[in-house]
C-alpha cells in the first residue's frame, strides 16, 4: 500500500469517526455503560432474565416445538435490544422492541402444540389468501383469550404491559435529559436523543424487566419441563417477587 493510499484511508477513517452517526453511537454506548452502574438493580434483573433465556434457548433445541423456539429466540433478541436502548437512554425506541418481545412470545405460546396454527403461520407469505388466513387466525383477541385460558393473571399482565409499550412508545424523549455530552441532540426538534438518570429511564428499565418476566411466564406453558428440570421456575419466582 502506498503512502498516498494510507493517507486516503486514514482521512476516510477520520471523517467516519467525526460523522454525526459515529458521535451518536459513541454517546449511546457510553450512556449504556454508565447506566449499568447507576441502575445496577435493574441491570441485575435484566441479566438474570437473559441467563434464563439463554438456558431455555440452549435446551429447547431438543424440543419438538420448532416454531415456538423461533419465537423464543426472537423474544430474547428483542429484549436484549430493548435493554441496550433503555440503558443508553433511547427510551421511546426501547418500547417498540419491548412490544416486539411481547408479541413474539404471544405468537409462540399460541402456536405451541397446534400444528394447524403452525402451518398457517409458516404459509403466511405464500399468497393473499394465506395472508388473510393468518390475520384472522392470529387476531390479537383470539391470542389473548388463549393465554387467558392458560393463565388469567399472566394474560392480564400482558395486556397492561402491551398497552404501556404503545402509550410510551409514541412519545419522543423531549421530556428526558441529555446525554453525558449532549451528543445527538436535535436542533430541529428541540428534543434530546437520550433520556438519562431520571424517572423516564428508570421506568423504561423496569418495563423491560417486567416484560422479560411476563414473556418467561408465558413460555413456561411451552417449556414447563425445561423450567422444572433446570429449576428455572424458582429463579423466575424470585424475579417476580422483586418486580
Amino acid at each position: 500500500m502506498s503512502v498516498e493510499e494510507v493517507n486516503l484511508n486514514g482521512s476516510a477513517a477520520s471523517e467516519r469517526a467525526e460523522s454525526p452517526l459515529a458521535h451518536f453511537l459513541t454517546a449511546a454506548w457510553r450512556n449504556a455503560q454508565l447506566s449499568i452502574d447507576r441502575h445496577h438493580e435493574h441491570f441485575e434483573a435484566l441479566a438474570e432474565i437473559d441467563v434464563i433465556f439463554n438456558i431455555l434457548t440452549a435446551f429447547s433445541d431438543e424440543s419438538r416445538e420448532r416454531v415456538a423456539r423461533s419465537m423464543l429466540i426472537q423474544t430474547h433478541g428483542a429484549l436484549r435490544a430493548a435493554s441496550l436502548l433503555a440503558l443508553s437512554g433511547q427510551v421511546a425506541e426501547s418500547y417498540s422492541l419491548m412490544r416486539t418481545a411481547l408479541r413474539a412470545a404471544m405468537h409462540g405460546v399460541f402456536m405451541a402444540g397446534d400444528e394447524e396454527r403452525q402451518r398457517i403461520w409458516l404459509a403466511r407469505v405464500d399468497d393473499d389468501r394465506s395472508a388473510d388466513l393468518k390475520r384472522t387466525t392470529f387476531a390479537n383477541g383470539l391470542m389473548v383469550r388463549h393465554l387467558r385460558q392458560l393463565d388469567a393473571a399472566t394474560a392480564g399482565i400482558y395486556e397492561r404491559l402491551h398497552h404501556r409499550t404503545i402509550d410510551r412508545g409514541l412519545h419522543a424523549n423531549c421530556h428526558g435529559g441529555g446525554s453525558e455530552n449532549d451528543a445527538g441532540s436535535s436542533a430541529e426538534s428541540g428534543c434530546d436523543d437520550f433520556a438519562l438518570d431520571d424517572e423516564v429511564q428508570r421506568s423504561a428499565l423496569r418495563s423491560v424487566a417486567q416484560i422479560g418476566i411476563c414473556t418467561l411466564s408465558m413460555f413456561y406453558y411451552v417449556y414447563g419441563d425445561l423450567f422444572r428440570k433446570h429449576k428455572l421456575d424458582d429463579r423466575l419466582a424470585k424475579l417476580r417477587h422483586g418486580h
